[in-house]
C-alpha cells in the first residue's frame, strides 16, 4: 500500500505478488510491473507519492473513453501527450471494433441491433451499454467475456503488449476500472511470457477478491447501475484457470495465441529480457 488513506484499490507489485505466493520465487523483477483498479480517485498528493515510490514511467489505461475523462490529478502528472522524457499515460481500450462487431453485435437479435444503432446515433452510449449488458454480457457470463476478448481483441492486446518490449517505458502500471478483467488478462499474458506457472498466475488474479473488498459494496452498486449482474464482481480462481485452459485448447499454448495476434517469439523474448528476474 502507498499509505493507509490512499484511494488506489486492488494495487499490487506483480513481481512481489508472485514471489510472495506459496511456492513462488522471483520470476519477475520487482517494481517493474504494478497493477490496480482505477486511479481517478487519487489526489494530487497521492499521485505524487505513488510516482515517487514506484518511479512509474508509463500508465497503461485499458478503459474505454466512456469510462474515463482526462480531468483527474493522475492526468496532470501522467498526460496522454508526453514527450519521450516525461511520464505518460497510454490509453488502449480492449473494446475495439472487432470485439464490438464479432462478440457484441453478432449476438444481438435484429431488434436489439436496431435499438443499439439508434442509441449510438443519438449519442446515448450509456443506455446502449445497459442494453448490451442485459442482452449480451449477462446471458453469456464472465468466462465468455474473457474468451471473447481473447478471440476478438487480439489487435488491441498486441498493441498493449508492445509497450512491454520497450525498456524506456518501464516501470509500467496497468489498470482498468476494477483492475480485474482487462488488467487481469494483460497481466496473465505477461506472466505466462515470463514462464510463471499457471497456479501462480491464477493466484495473482484471485488476489483481486481481497483487493476490492474495501469497496465491494460501492462497486457492486455501480456494476448493477450499468446493468451487469453480480457475477461481474467475481474474481474466483476458476475464471483465470478457465481462460488459460481455453488458450491451450484453442491455440495450443499462450505463446501460440500471442504469435497468432502478431506478438511473436522475438517480441516475447524482448519482454523476458526486460521483465524477468535473473535466474
Amino acid at each position: 500500500m502507498i499509505s493507509p488513506s490512499h484511494s488506489l484499490m486492488n494495487f499490487r507489485d506483480v513481481g512481489v505478488s508472485i514471489a510472495s505466493a506459496p511456492g513462488g520465487h522471483p520470476f519477475l523483477k520487482e517494481a517493474m510491473l504494478t497493477r490496480s483498479a482505477s486511479m481517478d480517485g487519487m489526489t494530487h498528493e497521492q499521485v505524487a507519492e505513488f510516482a515517487k515510490k514506484y518511479q512509474t514511467r508509463t500508465i497503461l489505461d485499458l478503459r474505454t473513453l466512456e469510462e474515463s475523462r482526462p480531468c483527474h490529478p493522475i492526468d496532470t502528472l501522467f498526460p496522454l501527450q508526453a514527450n519521450e522524457k516525461e511520464q505518460r499515460k497510454v490509453k488502449i481500450s480492449l473494446v475495439g471494433r472487432g470485439f464490438k462487431t464479432h462478440y457484441i453485435f453478432a449476438q444481438c437479435s435484429l431488434v436489439i441491433k436496431m435499438v443499439l444503432i439508434v442509441l449510438i446515433v443519438f449519442c446515448q452510449r450509456q443506455l446502449a451499454a445497459k442494453v448490451v449488458a442485459k442482452h449480451v454480457l449477462n446471458p453469456c457470463g464472465l468466462s465468455a467475456l474473457y474468451r471473447g476478448t481473447i478471440n476478438y481483441s487480439g489487435k488491441e492486446l498486441a498493441q498493449a503488449l508492445m509497450l512491454f518490449t520497450d525498456a524506456s517505458m518501464y516501470p509500467i502500471h496497468v489498470h482498468c476500472t476494477q483492475g480485474k478483467d482487462r488488467t487481469g488478462i494483460i497481466v496473465a499474458l505477461l506472466l505466462s511470457i515470463c514462464g510463471v506457472p499457471e497456479d501462480l498466475i491464477v493466484l495473482d488474479y484471485a488476489r483481486t477478491q481481497a483487493g476490492l473488498a474495501p469497496i465491494y459494496d460501492t462497486m457492486l452498486i455501480e456494476v448493477k447501475r450499468n446493468g451487469l449482474s453480480d457475477e461481474f464482481m467475481d474474481a474466483s480462481p476458476q475464471n483465470m484457470r478457465g481462460l488459460l485452459e481455453f488458450l491451450k485448447q484453442e491455440y495450443g499454448s499462450v505463446s501460440g495465441y500471442l504469435a497468432s495476434i502478431g506478438f511473436d517469439k522475438e517480441h516475447q523474448d524482448q519482454v523476458r529480457a526486460i521483465l524477468c528476474a535473473a535466474s
